[in-house]
C-alpha cells in the first residue's frame, strides 16, 4: 500500500484479527477500545519498543438490572477519543492508526449523541430511550468523520470490526419493499456476515479482510490457522476471494506486487 488506505478487518472472535492488524506499518496508535490488544501476537515487545502504541477510552457500562436508565459518560468519552485522534494525526511519526473496534467507535458515536439527546428533552421533563430514524444522521456523521480523518492526514487506518449477519429488505412479486403493519421495513438474512456497526464500513474501505480459521489435518494431528479473505482491493476485482495464511501487511501487499500492479 504505496499511498494511504483504509483496510477493514472483520470477522468471528479469536480470527487474529488484532494481530493482523499490528503488523501494518509502524509506529502505530492503537485504539484499544474492547481492552482486547494483549491477546496479539508479541503484544508485550511490541509495546515495550514502542512502535505501538496504546490509546485507551473508558466506555462506561450501561445499567443492566434496570430495563431504561440515562445515559452518562458517553459524551465525555467520545471527547476523549476524538481529542486522542486529533493528536495523533497530527504526529508525524505515527505511521499507521488502529480502531479495535470500529463496532466500539460507532457504539460511542451513537451513545454519546444520545446522551446529548437525552440531556435536551430532560430540560423539558420528558425521557428519551433511543434515536428516531432521522437523528442517526449526526453519529453517521461522526463516524464517517473519524474513519476518513487518517487517510487525509496520510495515515494508513485499520479498522476492526466484530461480525454480524446481513440483512436486506424483502421485496414482494411487484417489486415493492414488504412492510409489517406498523409499516416497519421487512428484512431477510442473505446468509453472508457484515462488519457490525458502520453500515459504509466496506464501502469507505479501499481493502476488506475476512477473517476466519482453517482447520486442516496434518500427519494425523489438527492444526488450525488463521487467514484472511480478501473482498475488496483496489488492485483488482481478481483478487476477490484470495485468501491469506498467517496473514501480514507484507503477504497482504506481496499479492498486487506479484501480479506487478505495485
Amino acid at each position: 500500500m504505496t499511498e494511504p488506505m483504509i483496510t477493514t478487518i472483520f470477522g468471528p472472535k479469536f480470527t487474529a484479527k488484532t494481530s493482523t492488524a499490528l503488523s501494518w506499518p509502524k509506529p502505530i496508535a492503537y485504539y484499544n477500545l474492547e481492552l482486547g490488544g494483549s491477546r496479539a501476537w508479541h503484544w508485550k515487545e511490541l509495546v515495550a519498543d514502542n512502535v505501538v502504541r496504546e490509546r485507551r477510552v473508558i466506555i462506561p457500562g450501561k445499567d443492566l438490572i434496570k430495563r431504561w436508565s440515562k445515559l452518562e459518560g458517553y459524551i465525555e468519552a467520545w471527547k476523549t477519543f476524538v481529542t486522542l485522534l486529533e493528536i495523533d494525526l497530527l504526529d508525524d511519526s505515527i505511521a499507521t492508526i488502529v480502531f479495535d473496534t470500529g463496532t466500539m467507535v460507532r457504539a460511542l458515536a451513537v451513545d454519546s449523541f444520545l446522551e446529548y439527546r437525552q440531556n435536551e428533552v430532560a430540560n423539558q421533563n420528558r425521557e428519551k430511550r433511543t434515536l428516531d430514524v432521522f437523528e442517526y444522521a449526526e453519529p453517521n456523521r461522526r463516524t464517517e468523520d473519524v474513519i476518513i480523518a487518517s487517510k487525509r492526514a496520510g495515515k494508513d487506518l485499520v479498522v476492526i470490526y466484530h461480525d454480524t449477519d446481513e440483512y436486506v429488505a424483502i421485496v414482494g412479486d411487484d417489486g415493492k419493499v414488504k412492510k409489517d403493519s406498523s409499516g416497519n421495513v421487512l428484512r431477510e438474512q442473505t446468509g453472508q456476515k457484515v462488519p457490525d456497526g458502520y453500515k459504509r464500513a466496506e464501502s469507505d474501505s479501499d481493502w476488506v479482510l475476512l477473517s476466519s480459521l482453517a482447520i486442516k489435518l496434518e500427519e494425523g494431528k489438527k492444526v488450525v490457522t488463521p487467514k484472511m479473505e480478501i473482498l475488496k482491493s483496489p488492485y483488482g476485482l481478481d483478487l476477490y476471494g484470495m485468501s491469506v495464511e498467517w496473514a501480514t501487511y507484507e503477504k497482504v501487499l506481496k499479492i498486487p506486487a506479484m501480479l506487478g500492479r505495485l
